[in-house]
């Protein structure tokens, strides 16, 4: 058996042995309990038991006593248990019969955990051949006790900053445990820079934290030991706590700037300077990180070391700076320590954003498009311009649209700036009204926040548009001067003159007048008017309505009226009476044959063709009615196609004049005239008439107006104002006097005045009496009166040339007839001057009478 203690001794010569020397014997023996009886062995207990902390103080020793009959005792281990090095036994005294063990410990440095061997007494008889022993089982249990989780403590910091805390945990499986934690000195050093949460408790639980701080220091190394005592004073663990402080690194720059929408993308990087203050060994091992308060701000690059001093840039996020409203905003960049200790460095960001983006472009662009127009006056080129940096140019793109189909900008789109051309579109030009016409054209940004721009267009437009043909009708085979009346004719010079397609030349009398010489057409027909102009566009066109040769017969129709007034219509070949009744009666002949028919209103006191032939305009209510009532009336048909009311005072709209400008004129025939436009019903032109007579020249330029006061009064269509005429002639009826077609002679009873009203000279009636009722050809050569024999017996029908003065009429009277009791009321000539139609009142003042002449 393997020994177990160190030594052997005797106490009054008795023999105890341990030892290595007595296994044998061991071996021998037939086992526990012994062999014969005269061999006996007992012992004080059959374990021991022993418990230490870790590192603690050794445990008291055990006395183990044995009592035994036998040559000795032999103390030592079982076959195949090594002597553990743990444990210690020692003879404290012996007899003959017994013997006193001491059993110990001997180190408390073991790990934590149980420990277990066996101790066996041997005696018996020396030779071997009786043994007996006792087994005797040990226990060592060994706790940790109070420790400390770490062995030191490095802290590192910078001047002016202190380093997070770090933790030191203190654990014990054994409870509860008191404790203490103070702070010893490295040499001569200084400990006041360590600072603990706590110096000394009790372990309640298996473990507690105690905070380990580092105090602010100024730069250097500096050392110190923490020790860990339990309640007995025992040092359970001394742990090395060491601080290196830096010098803190600082920011340098002075962040404050003003955004506008000018703004560079150099612009929006401010300098930021990093000074490390640290050498490069000791400031590789600091890293730091960058970060900002605003979502606006960053700082590139956002993270290094300090290894030596580094330009910085704070960035201003162009996306988030145009999102923010104008103002002023702040915000703070700070640069903190990641690693080498925590510190941090801040600067205050200051921003104001002042951003007025916009686009630019002239503000008009203008055009003047006129008969000879070549190509480059369609187009303009204007430059879109932007007031946006680099920074914002992604926020530049624009679209460019027209208000008006007739210019259109191309491109259509685009980024910040460049040219657009403005195209006059020739398709849209063809239906627009000559004159001034203005268009936007907007540059609209395509960002909100951007101010687009807009270029006004502006066009003068004077394409030759044909509106009216006065006259408007002809005949075949005849070439009648016309006056064109349109707009875009420019002023002076020549237009060329399309009937048809056959161009003649006119003469340009005004922007909108022309006069013409219309070719000879062989065949009746409606024939276009228009004028050509250098861009091929189709415009405005009026018509010349070619009647086939008249060929009116005489005729004569008793009527049941007395009619005052009497209008040609030469397209329908027809004679309207009106001025009595509640009608406008027609007479109408057509394939060789008078008819007549009538439009029926009431209170109807004139009926009236338009200078384009179109409409039949009828006049009704007097001073009796509480409003006038002008119908437009189909001339064919008879048919009402609108009637417009107009409120009166004491009012006659008897008279109506429809200029070749396409302008209606109502004038009140009842006192002193007013007058009206048609259809808007406002005041028209301002005349000093009393109840006056009218004459409208056949070209539709002229209305003449002889006052109850002897006064001639006109207004020439394309002035603004009536003229008094200075002519002294004392008429009666509105029948004594007689215009020509186009106004160039006025007869006035017997006296022949110019356009001009001077006096040509007066017509020799050969004894006739009184004043004539007269009528010119439409050409103005040839004057026709009708008179009463100078035995008056009889009405008596001259015909005068018109070429030459004195003017004399025919030696040979007409041969037409009328009843010596009638009055003459109105006579005229056919336009085409073939026939003289004659309206008369009875004797008795209640009828009439229509008479056409076919003159020779």
């Amino acid at each position: 058996m393997a020994s177990s203690s160190r030594r052997s001794g005797s106490a009054g010569g008795h023999r105890v042995a341990l030892g290595a020397a007595l296994l044998a014997l061991s071996l021998a023996c037939s086992g526990g309990g012994g062999g014969g009886t005269a061999y006996s062995l007992q012992v004080s207990t059959a374990s021991l038991v022993f418990a230490a902390e870790r590192n603690a103080p050794i445990p008291a020793a055990q006395t183990l006593t044995a009592t035994f009959r036998g040559d000795g005792l032999l103390a030592g281990y079982p076959p195949g248990i090594s002597q553990p090095g743990w444990l210690s036994v020692d003879v404290v005294s012996s007899t003959a019969s017994s013997a006193t063990l001491s059993v110990r410990v001997n180190t408390t440095s073991l790990s934590a955990g149980t420990y277990r061997t066996t101790l066996r007494l041997v005696t018996g008889k020396q030779d071997g051949s009786a043994v007996v022993y006792k087994d005797v089982a040990v226990q060592y249990t060994v706790t940790a006790g109070l420790a400390a989780s770490a062995t030191s403590l490095a802290f590192t910091g910078f001047d002016g900053t202190a380093p997070a805390q770090k933790s030191i945990t203190l654990t014990s499986d054994v409870l509860p445990k008191d404790w203490t934690l103070a702070v010893e000195p490295a040499g001569s050093g200084a400990t006041d820079w360590l600072v603990l949460s706590a110096t000394s408790g009790t372990l309640a639980t298996a473990t507690t934290d105690v905070q380990v701080g580092a105090a602010v220091r100024p730069p250097g190394s500096y050392s110190a030991s923490l020790v860990l005592r339990d309640g007995t004073g025992s040092v359970r663990s001394r742990i090395s706590a060491s601080y290196q402080v830096a010098p803190a690194f600082a920011l340098g720059g002075t962040l404050t700037t003003r955004v506008t929408e000018a703004a560079t993308s150099a612009s929006l990087d401010l300098p930021l300077l990093l000074d490390s203050k640290l050498d490069a060994a000791s400031g590789a091992t600091h890293l730091w990180q960058a970060t900002s308060t605003a979502d606006w701000l960053s700082v590139i690059p956002a993270t290094g070391d300090l290894a030596a001093d580094a330009s910085l840039t704070v960035r201003l996020d162009p996306a988030k700076l145009w999102a923010l409203a104008n103002g002023t905003y702040s915000g703070t960049i700070t640069v903190a320590t990641t690693q080498g200790g925590v510190t941090t460095a801040s600067v205050p960001v200051s921003l104001t954003v002042a951003l007025a983006p916009k686009l630019g472009a002239p503000a008009s662009a203008s055009y003047t498009v006129g008969v000879a127009a070549a190509p480059a006056d369609l187009t303009r080129t204007v430059t879109v311009t932007s007031n946006l940096g680099d920074a914002f140019a992604s926020h530049g793109g624009w679209t460019a649209s027209s208000s008006a189909a007739w210019v259109q900008p191309t491109p259509s789109s685009g980024a910040g700036g460049g040219d657009v051309t403005l195209d006059l579109v020739p398709a849209a030009l063809a239906g627009l009204a000559n004159g001034a016409q203005t268009a936007n054209v907007t540059v609209q940004a395509a960002d909100a926040r951007v101010a687009g721009a807009t270029v006004k267009a502006n066009l003068a437009l004077a394409l030759p548009d044909v509106a009216h043909v006065a006259p408007y009708t002809t005949w075949v085979g005849r070439s009648p001067d016309v006056i064109v009346r349109g707009s875009g004719f420019g002023s002076g010079g020549t237009l060329p003159v399309l009937f048809g397609s056959q161009a003649v030349t006119g003469t340009v009398v005004s922007d909108t007048e022309l006069r013409v010489t219309a070719p000879t057409q062989a065949a009746a027909a409606r024939v276009p008017v228009s004028i050509e102009n250098s861009l091929g566009l189709a415009r405005a066109t009026s018509e010349l309505v070619v009647l086939p040769a008249p060929t009116y017969a005489a005729y004569s129709a008793t009527l049941t009226t007395s009619p005052t007034r009497m209008t040609l219509d030469p397209e329908r070949q027809a004679v309207l009476l009106s001025g009595a009744g509640d009608e406008v009666r027609r007479f109408k002949f057509a394939s060789g044959a008078w008819s007549q028919d009538a439009f029926q209103a009431p209170a109807v006191t004139g009926g009236y063709v338009t200078a384009d032939g179109k409409t039949l305009l009828v006049t009704s209510g007097n001073t009796g009615t509480p409003s006038a009532v002008f119908y437009e009336v189909d001339p064919a048909t008879f048919a009402i196609r609108k009637q417009t009311g107009y409120p009166t005072s004491y009012a006659r709209y008897d008279l109506a004049a429809s200029f070749n400008d396409g302008r209606i004129l109502f004038l009140d025939s009842e006192q002193w005239v007013d007058t009206l436009w048609y259809p808007d019903l406002t005041r028209g032109v301002y005349f000093d008439a009393h109840s006056p007579k009218m004459l409208l020249t056949r070209d539709r330029s002229r209305v003449l107006l002889y006052d109850d006061r002897y006064k001639l009064t006109t207004y020439d269509v394309v002035d603004t104002a009536s003229k008094v005429q200075n002519v002294t002639q004392t008429l009666f009826g509105a029948d004594k006097w007689t215009v020509s077609g186009d106004g160039s002679r006025v007869v006035l009873g017997s006296s022949v005045y110019d356009r001009n009203f001077n006096f040509l000279g007066a017509v020799s009636l050969q004894g006739d009496r009184g004043t004539p009722t007269v009528a010119l050809s439409p050409d103005g050569t040839t004057l026709y009166t009708l008179a009463r024999n100078a035995t008056d017996t009889a009405f008596v029908f001259r015909r005068t040339d018109l070429g030459t003065t004195p003017y004399t009429a025919d030696a040979t009277a007409l041969s037409f007839t009328i009843g010596a009791g009638e009055s003459p009321v109105a006579m005229a000539v056919s336009e085409d001057g073939s026939t003289l139609f004659l309206l008369t009142r009875g004797p008795t003042g209640t009828a009439g009478t229509f008479r056409a002449f076919p003159l020779p």
